[in-house]
Parts: C-alpha cells; sequence; structure tokens
C-alpha cells in the first residue's frame, strides 16, 4: 500500500495510484515509484519532482512549470504531457515512451532511451489576454538516444556530441539541429522543416521533401571554425532549399528544376538545371557568414 515519508509519496509493488498532486505548496512534494508501482494522471509543479526506478512506471504525468519527472534505471514514462518550464529527465536505463513537450524540456543522457517524442510549442499566458509561443525542446545528450522524435510548429531537438536519434521527422515549423560529433539517421523533413548539420555532425538515409530546408552550418566550439562538408553528389530537388553556410563546403551537387541552393561557403562542381537556383554570397534569407563564399566549376543547363 502506498504511503507517505517525509513528503514523498511511496509508491511500491502492487501500488496504482491515480491522480497525485506533486508541488512545494502541496503535502506532496515528492513521488518515488518503484518496484512495480504505478502512478496515474499525476500533476507535477513548483519544484515537486517524480522519480521512476527500477519497474515504477508513470502514466499520464503532466509536468508543469517548475516540475520535474525523471526515468532513472528500470523507470518508465507513459504518455506524459510537459509544458513551460517543465522538465523530463531520462537517465541511465529510463524510458519514456510518447511524450508531448509542449514549450517544456525534455533531456535524454547517457544510457536513457526516449521513443516516439512529439516536440511542439506550449502557450504561455503572461497576463489575461497577452499570450506568447514557447517552443519545446528535446536534447539528446552523450549516449542517450532518441526513436521517432517529431518536431512540429516551432518544436526543436538538439542532438550533442555522442548522442544519436533515428527514424525522426520533422514537420513544419520544427527544426533539427546536429551538433559537432551527433549522429542522424532515417530522417525525414517534411515541408517548412529544417535540417540543420553542423561541422562534424554524422547524417545518413536523411530525406528532405519539398517545402523543407537543409542548413550546413560551422562549429565554433574550437580555435578554427569546423565546417559540415557535403559530398556524394547531393541532389536538391524540386522545392528543396540548400542553405550552405559560412565555412561549410558542398561538392558535386545537382539543383534540379524547382531547387534551390543558397551558397555563403565554398561549392564545386555545381550543376543547375533549367528552373534550378544558385545564389551565390548570400545564405537563404540572411547575409553570408564571415568566411568569403566561393562557388568553383558551377555549370548551368
Amino acid at each position: 500500500m502506498a504511503f507517505v515519508f517525509m513528503g514523498a509519496e511511496q509508491v511500491l509493488s502492487g501500488d496504482v495510484v491515480s491522480g497525485l498532486t506533486i508541488s512545494q505548496n502541496d503535502p506532496i512534494d515528492a513521488a518515488i515509484v518503484a518496484y512495480g508501482g504505478i502512478i496515474v494522471s499525476a500533476v507535477v509543479s513548483d519544484f515537486g519532482q517524480t522519480s521512476l526506478e527500477l519497474g515504477g512506471e508513470a502514466i499520464g504525468t503532466r509536468v508543469l512549470a517548475g516540475g520535474v519527472e525523471c526515468a532513472a534505471s528500470g523507470g518508465v514514462s507513459i504518455d506524459a504531457q510537459v509544458t513551460y518550464s517543465g522538465w523530463e529527465l531520462i537517465v541511465s536505463g529510463g524510458v519514456s515512451s510518447d511524450a508531448q513537450i509542449v514549450g517544456g524540456l525534455e533531456t535524454v543522457s547517457s544510457g536513457g532511451l526516449a521513443v516516439g517524442t512529439t516536440v511542439g510549442s506550449g502557450v504561455l499566458e503572461l497576463e489575461p489576454g497577452f499570450d506568447i509561443s514557447i517552443g519545446g525542446k528535446q536534447v539528446v545528450y552523450a549516449g542517450g538516444v532518441a526513436s521517432g522524435t517529431f518536431t512540429v510548429n516551432g518544436g526543436r531537438e538538439v542532438v550533442s556530441s555522442g548522442g544519436e536519434t533515428i527514424d525522426a521527422t520533422v514537420g513544419a515549423g520544427g527544426r533539427e539541429v546536429i551538433s559537432s560529433g551527433g549522429t542522424v539517421a532515417g530522417v525525414t523533413v517534411l515541408s517548412s522543416g529544417v535540417l540543420e548539420l553542423d561541422g562534424g555532425a554524422t547524417a545518413t538515409g536523411y530525406t528532405i521533401d519539398s517545402g523543407g530546408t537543409l542548413v550546413l552550418s560551422a562549429d565554433f566550439s574550437g580555435p578554427v571554425p569546423d565546417g559540415y562538408l557535403l559530398l556524394n553528389g547531393y541532389v536538391v530537388s524540386a522545392g528543396v532549399t540548400l542553405d550552405v553556410g559560412g565555412y561549410t563546403s558542398v561538392v558535386n551537387v545537382t539543383v534540379s528544376s524547382g531547387g534551390v541552393a543558397a551558397v555563403g561557403g565554398t561549392a564545386i562542381g555545381t550543376t543547375v538545371f533549367g528552373g534550378g537556383t544558385l545564389i551565390p554570397g548570400r545564405r537563404h534569407g540572411h547575409a553570408a557568414a564571415a568566411a568569403r563564399p566561393t562557388s568553383i566549376g558551377s555549370v548551368v543547363f
């Protein structure tokens, strides 16, 4: 039977507890869920925290401003909703499934796994009648894995060095950023979505649909900027924009009819077919970066 110890609800084997309200302003400011215990539809806010471990499970938790849900070794979170200033942590051995990050933050650390996360915007009411939209974020750190993330409408997924994202989808208004040392495999970018690859990132099997944008950027963390290098004859399809940032390079790119390549870095051996557009010396919608843009050996049909 669940019990309270020093302000923390202890939910253990065989316990199923629904509707907990957890915050520093309530009698219960934490919930520890372990050994097969389950909490359902908890609301966590104002420095309240749920800790899921050793077979503990949370279903449908709402993590509001100042609240934290942590899935650790053997802990599972299902259908969590994380709003502005809420935080879901997935650490070693923890799993999150089908979370909705609507203005909040989800972090996936070494050994953690997030499956089917949706990252979008939430609404923050500053005062009656005055709301602003706050974009949610998923950050995948070294050793963490995200699978099937969907970013949309101001949502952002950031994959840090050593992190990995698999089979992600970037919808309208979403952005996926693969930092130096991060890995992405199998991402699909839909219309008005953006995939950004920093220097040192690893990307395989990505698809940019019509209306989507592929941005190549540089990693500025070292003494010399490390720009992304795009090889293997990439084809900019109709409706797709390739944004080649300063200090980055593309080799043997083909711009099809209806495609756009905006070059603020270096382009070598570019082929542009009728109806395709090559914009040298300028990033798409932005001034070129500090490095001097260069186009070498371009052929226009």
